[in-house]
């Protein structure tokens, strides 16, 4: 059943991913960034068709399936967002910085209202990505993060 519900994720993804590196001083300048002389923020997502077809399967009885179909549509988010922060993380390389660890909205003391402002910074709607009021972002297997350099 696994491996049945990771064919049909295959063909239901559609990764996609959006950065940009910013100076310190272009920063909306949060604790979180002290130190660093150059931010990168990205999101990526998979898209929506992955949470639709468990949510079809989850509403049609077949719990189980849905339920795998939705764990392997988080696994593949978290996948685009590490291959994102290696593209990253090679063209700071390339800009002479050394790369910090990715760091995602709502963990720590970088709050999740700050979403709102890497919603400013990207145009999110280029990969299909939106925002809630409650800063949550749709479709739900999207990641959003910040890398610091120096």
């Amino acid at each position: 059943m696994v491996d049945t519900q990771r064919r049909t994720l295959q063909t239901l993804m559609e990764p996609a991913a959006l950065y940009r590196i910013l100076e310190y001083h272009q920063t909306n300048l949060h604790p979180i960034f002290e130190g660093a002389s150059h931010v990168a923020l990205c999101i990526c997502t998979i898209g929506a068709g992955v949470e639709r077809a468990a949510q079809d399967l989850t509403q049609n009885g077949e719990l189980l399936k849905g339920f795998i179909l939705d764990s392997l549509g988080s696994e593949a988010a978290e996948e685009v967002a590490r291959l994102s922060n290696d593209v990253v993380a090679m063209r700071a390389r390339a800009m002479g910085l050394r790369s910090g660890k990715r760091f995602s909205p709502g963990y720590g003391i970088w709050d999740l209202r700050e979403q709102a402002w890497i919603f400013e910074v990207l145009p999110a709607q280029r990969v299909g990505v939106t925002l809630t009021d409650d800063f949550l972002m749709l479709p739900r297997k999207s990641v959003s993060y910040r890398v610091n350099f120096n």
